[in-house]
C-alpha cells in the first residue's frame, strides 16, 4: 500500500514538474524567436536607412545640375532623369513651392478676389506646403516677428526676393489670380496669352511684353520660370523615401541659385517609418 501511494503521489508530481518546464523551455523558445524577428527587423530598417540616405545623397549632389538650367519647364522630362541617372531606381520629381503658402502670404493677397476665387475652386490643392518669404509678399508684422525671432532684419535664405511662383508649373487660373492681384488688366485673357505662347526659355522681357507692363512691374517679383523646393521620391527593395530639396538664392545675385539643400526627408519601410 505504501509503494501504491507513493507512486501515486509522486506520478502527478512529475507530471507537473514536466509541464512547467516544458512551458519554460517553449517561454524560452518564443522569447527568443520574438528577439530574432526584432533583431532581423533592426537590421532591415539599418539597411533601409543606409540605402536611402546613400540615395538621398547622390540625389542632392544631382540636383545642384538644376543651376545651371535656366527654366524648370513641366515639359522637362530631364530633371527626374538626372536624378536617377546613378541612383539604380525610378525617381519622381514634384513641385511643392509653386502654390498658396497659407502663413507666407499677405492679408491682402487673400483679400483679392480673383484669389478668392481660385482657392474656392481648387480647395487644397491650390496650396503649397513649402516656400520661402518674399518680402513683398508677407504682412509687415509677421515680417517684425520673424526678424525679432531670428535677431536679425531679412533672416536669409528663410526671407529672400527670389520668384515664389513658376509660372511653368502654375495652372492659367492660378497666374491669372496673382496676375489681378498685381494689378494687370485683363489678367485671365493675359494668362491664357502667357500659357499658350510661353517659349522655352523665357526672359523677364518677354514676360513683361507679353503682359504689357515694363520690366519693373511688381508681377515679376513674384512669377520666376524656377521651382524653389522640390520633392523627390524614390522606391527600392527595402524602403521608400521622400526628400524636399530647396533652392538657396545667391545672396550677392539674388535671380541666380547658388547651390539645394536637403530641408526635410522621410524613410519608410514595411509600412512603418524609420
Amino acid at each position: 500500500m505504501k509503494n501504491n501511494f507513493d507512486e501515486g503521489f509522486f506520478t502527478p508530481l512529475a507530471l507537473t514538474i514536466v509541464f512547467s518546464l516544458s512551458a519554460v523551455v517553449m517561454s524560452v523558445s518564443m522569447l527568443a524567436a520574438a528577439n530574432e524577428r526584432m533583431l532581423h527587423s533592426y537590421r532591415n530598417a539599418v539597411l533601409s536607412r543606409k540605402e536611402a540616405e546613400a540615395l538621398v545623397y547622390r540625389i542632392e549632389k544631382n540636383i545642384q545640375i538644376l543651376k545651371d538650367i535656366p527654366c524648370d519647364s513641366a515639359e522637362n522630362q530631364d530633371i527626374a532623369f538626372l536624378l536617377a541617372s546613378d541612383c539604380g531606381c525610378d525617381v519622381s520629381v514634384c513641385d511643392v513651392s509653386t502654390g498658396i503658402h497659407r502663413q507666407f502670404l499677405s492679408e491682402s493677397f487673400f483679400e483679392c478676389s480673383a484669389v478668392r476665387d481660385y482657392i474656392s475652386s481648387q480647395g487644397d490643392s491650390a496650396f503649397a506646403e513649402y516656400g520661402w518669404i518674399h518680402p513683398k509678399l508677407a504682412d509687415k508684422p509677421f515680417l517684425e516677428s520673424i526678424a525679432s525671432d531670428f535677431g536679425t532684419e531679412r533672416p536669409f535664405p528663410l526671407v529672400n526676393t527670389f520668384p515664389p511662383f513658376n509660372i511653368y508649373r502654375m495652372s492659367e487660373e492660378f497666374l491669372a489670380a496673382v496676375l489681378s492681384f498685381c494689378g494687370i488688366k485683363q489678367a485671365q485673357e493675359k494668362a491664357a496669352l502667357i500659357k499658350r505662347s510661353l517659349t522655352a526659355e523665357p526672359d523677364s522681357a518677354e514676360i513683361a511684353a507679353m503682359l504689357g507692363v515694363s520690366g519693373a512691374h511688381p508681377a515679376l517679383d513674384f512669377i520666376g520660370t524656377k521651382t524653389v523646393f522640390w520633392e523627390v521620391t524614390f522606391k527600392t527593395k527595402r524602403c521608400a523615401c521622400s526628400a524636399v530639396f530647396a533652392a538657396v538664392p545667391d545672396a550677392d545675385s539674388p535671380g541666380n541659385i547658388e547651390r539645394y539643400m536637403l530641408v526635410k526627408k522621410r524613410i519608410s519601410y514595411k509600412g512603418d517609418a524609420v
